[in-house]
């Protein structure tokens, strides 16, 4: 239950990261490591 409880926040919280960042069009997250390689 608790891997699947974190796998449904990151879900939440990545659609969030997308939701914010979408006034960037440079800016596709689609993930919590290589979105993230050059500092956004």
């Amino acid at each position: 239950m608790a891997g699947l409880q974190q796998t449904n926040s990151e879900k939440i919280l990545l659609s969030w990261v997308r939701q914010n960042t979408r006034q960037y069009p440079q800016v596709n997250v689609v993930n919590f490591s290589s979105s993230w390689n050059d500092g956004l």
